[in-house]
């Protein structure tokens, strides 16, 4: 039946705020494979290095920004694609699909064909994508990524590329860079 005006009020009240934290697939998943974790929201104008006429030049290219301060991380090591997630999801995601995946040990990362995979001695992001690698870290407040044999080093508060070497590459786009700085 139809809720009265204060019913409906009451009912709205209670809001759960899923779209700032929802969870549903943390809390399905058997084996923990979806990880829920916190970031501070980030805002990064986004600059790219193209090669014009042998010329290396900076470029302003994109905003990137991260406004939801919840998180998931799938751990691919861990699951077992048994489509909980997928069916408890109220957006009507995958998460063991559409999530980051992070995986826990060297060698399955060597045998994906997109993941991350954390190196801790070393403290480095490791990340492989369409054929290509990239790494990512952090020393006092500089961040430094590398695709393939080309790297960038950038300010850590602002993202702004402070030095670069190309090595072979007509652009650099550092759009994944902010994804793995989060």
């Amino acid at each position: 039946e139809t809720l009265s005006p204060e019913q409906a009020q009451a009912e709205a009240a209670r809001c759960l705020k899923c779209d700032e934290l929802c969870n549903s697939c943390v809390t399905v998943c058997p084996n923990l494979a979806c990880f829920s974790f916190q970031t501070e929201p980030v805002k990064f104008d986004l600059q790219k290095i193209i090669l014009k006429d042998d010329s290396p030049l900076i470029e302003r290219d994109s905003i990137f920004e991260v406004t939801q301060k919840y998180q998931i991380l799938h751990i691919a090591n861990w699951c077992n694609e048994c489509g909980n997630c997928s069916t408890f999801c109220p957006t009507s995601e995958a998460p063991y699909r559409n999530k980051p995946h992070l995986y826990i040990n060297r060698v399955s990362f060597d045998q994906c064909e997109t993941g991350y995979y954390y190196e801790s001695e070393k403290q480095i992001l490791l990340f492989k994508y369409k054929n290509a690698s990239h790494s990512f870290s952090q020393a006092d407040d500089k961040y430094h990524y590398s695709i393939d044999r080309s790297s960038v080093i950038l300010e850590k508060g602002t993202f702004k590329i402070i030095h670069f070497e190309l090595n072979g590459m007509k652009t650099i786009n550092l759009k994944v860079a902010a994804e793995m700085s989060v």
